[in-house]
């Protein structure tokens, strides 16, 4: 303020603060609750423990993995777009109710492999080759698979007890920036400083965007 004389007001808040009061300010137009609470990182992962049964590793990775992911705005749907296509590989094996037992299956063949005579081994190196690229797509799906799973959950018990989180901040803020326009926060705010910039992140940066 004594930068810049008086009667210039100064709101200072992280990108996190500001994007809730604009969400508590404007409820409806942002499909949320004006009560809300908020769900921190650990509560995420203490949900994903607890409830899921996830290994408590697991659980702080898949916690952070989905805060990352929503802070490049990306979504379920584009993970799921990615398996898609791990999926139409695995379909040139059999159907999905089958790969289970074929990962299994395959999974034994590879292990007992060396216990064959070499003319075997030799006979079966097209199938060898076929087992491994197998494997290798379902493990990956299956990882991909499983963490969409824990994602969806969670999102179902953060809508049942009228929660967000910090993700969920900026990308609905984001949303009603977008919808809306910048209008009236333009009348409010005529600079924006941003501190630590380097660690801002992507949906951080569309939200400054917005403003211009």
């Amino acid at each position: 303020q004594e930068l810049l004389g008086r009667g210039r007001d100064v709101n200072v808040s992280t990108f996190h603060s500001f994007c809730s009061e604009l969400l508590r300010e404007h409820p409806d137009e942002c499909g949320v609750s004006e009560n809300f609470t908020i769900y921190e990182d650990m509560d995420m992962a203490i949900y994903l423990h607890r409830e899921l049964g996830i290994d408590s590793k697991k659980a702080a990775h898949y916690s952070s993995s989905i805060s990352k992911a929503k802070d490049l705005n990306l979504s379920i749907g584009d993970f799921k777009g990615y398996i898609d296509g791990k999926k139409e590989i695995l379909y040139k094996f059999g159907s999905e109710d089958g790969w289970e037992q074929l990962y299994h299956d395959y999974k034994v063949n590879l292990n007992t492999f060396h216990l064959k005579d070499k003319s075997e081994q030799k006979a079966l190196k097209k199938e060898k080759k076929s087992w491994q690229e197998f494997i290798h797509v379902y493990d990956e799906y299956r990882k991909y698979q499983d963490f969409i799973d824990a994602w969806k959950s969670y999102e179902e018990k953060k809508s049942s007890i009228n929660a967000l989180d910090y993700g969920d901040l900026n990308y609905i803020a984001l949303q009603y920036l977008d919808t809306y326009g910048t209008e009236e926060l333009n009348d409010t705010y005529r600079y924006i400083v941003v501190d630590e910039f380097q660690d801002t992140s992507h949906a951080q940066c569309e939200l400054l965007r917005a403003f211009i």
